[in-house]
């Protein structure tokens, strides 16, 4: 090659070097600076050409000039092992702050394949890994929430299968995570509910839908629970989907109460029936006991018949007066606003268990 075009292809090298995001260094077989582009001087301090400064670069050591270098990566590729460095931490030179930088190095070697020295590449990763320091510091301000959190939290990616469970979950089922991994918890799914709750997450993973569920839930001493499982779609910032986050709650008391509830119901509606055909029979009786008596009056039948009827009719009033009485003592029990009377035994006794269905 021609001198002339030589020196053009060196002059396009440089300038194309120059304007490279990286920095790009070469050094002789003593780690002697030879070449540093615009990238290189920037990061080391020196100045731009024009400056009086900007060839103090050259001939400078490696490890005094250039300190975003580590010196054993680099020592590796001058006896000929091509080698690398990740997130080499560097204090800054205007502050506390540390600086980190990923390294290539690899030998130069001349037309003979002699070693000739060594050439760095070097990148500037300072707010790649300050992101990743703070979405760590997210994530375990996460998990330290999650832990805390008095509800059993779940976490599920895009294929499904689950890949979080906070502490409360895991001290709950008496599990390892990596028990729980997966579908690892489906094991603890009453076989029963199993089926069910399967259908009902793989239909709602399907449809991006929020979804709840109720199943029983295997607790670490054995027992069976009633969970009431909520899981609801996750994306990303840029809105692609990114799984599920769901949250669980031990219900067993609550189905227990309204499982009471409901039974206890359906006893006063039967208390209530047998109460309407008892009040209904006095009622009944005194229709017709009031009807003959209209009848015997107006044929003006003797007195004797006429007091008779008239007993009847009061010992009609008084069941019928009884059974009020006793109904009402029964919604005074349910309000809680009965005053007992000892003496009262046999009657006490009665109306607590007719009380008892109105609870």
């Amino acid at each position: 090659m021609p001198p002339d075009s030589f020196g053009a292809s060196l002059t396009l090298l440089t300038q194309l070097a120059d304007h490279a995001g990286d920095a790009l260094l070469a050094f002789d077989g003593n780690l002697k600076c030879i070449y540093a582009n615009r990238a290189a001087r920037r990061l080391a301090g020196f100045g731009e050409p024009a400056d009086d400064d900007a060839h103090r670069w050259i001939g400078a050591a490696a490890e005094l000039a250039f300190p975003f270098i580590p010196i054993t990566p680099l020592r590796q590729a001058l006896e000929g092992h091509p080698s690398s460095s990740r997130g080499a931490a560097v204090p800054g030179s205007d502050g506390p702050e540390s600086r980190f930088f990923d390294g290539q190095y690899f030998p130069l070697r001349g037309e003979n394949g002699e070693g000739l020295g060594v050439a760095a590449v070097i990148r500037d990763v300072t707010s790649h890994q300050r992101v990743a320091q703070a979405m760590g510091e997210i994530e375990n301000r996460f998990r330290n929430m999650a832990d805390a959190s008095p509800v059993l939290l779940w976490m599920a990616g895009t294929d499904g299968l689950c890949t979080f469970f906070n502490q409360t979950w895991l001290s709950f089922t008496g599990r390892s995570i990596e028990d729980e991994w997966g579908v690892g918890w489906a094991e603890n799914v009453h076989f029963e509910d199993f089926s069910r709750c399967m259908d009902t997450y793989v239909q709602a993973f399907n449809a991006r839908a929020v979804f709840e569920m109720e199943y029983r839930l295997r607790r670490h001493d054995g027992e069976y629970r009633w969970i009431l499982d909520r899981g609801t779609p996750r994306y990303t910032p840029t809105g692609g989907f990114a799984g599920y986050i769901g949250s669980c709650i031990d219900i067993t008391e609550r189905r227990r109460l309204e499982q009471d509830l409901r039974g206890a119901v359906q006893e006063r509606d039967e208390f209530l029936s047998i109460a309407s055909h008892e009040l209904g029979t006095p009622i009944t009786a005194l229709r017709l006991l009031v009807e003959t008596l209209q009848r015997a009056l107006r044929r003006k039948i003797d007195e004797r018949q006429t007091g008779e009827m008239v007993g009847a009719i009061g010992d009609q009033i008084l069941r019928l007066s009884r059974l009020v009485e006793t109904l009402l003592d029964v919604s005074r029990i349910a309000e809680g606003r009965l005053e007992l009377v000892p003496e009262h035994g046999m009657r006490l006794v009665a109306l607590l268990q007719i009380g008892h269905l109105f609870r």
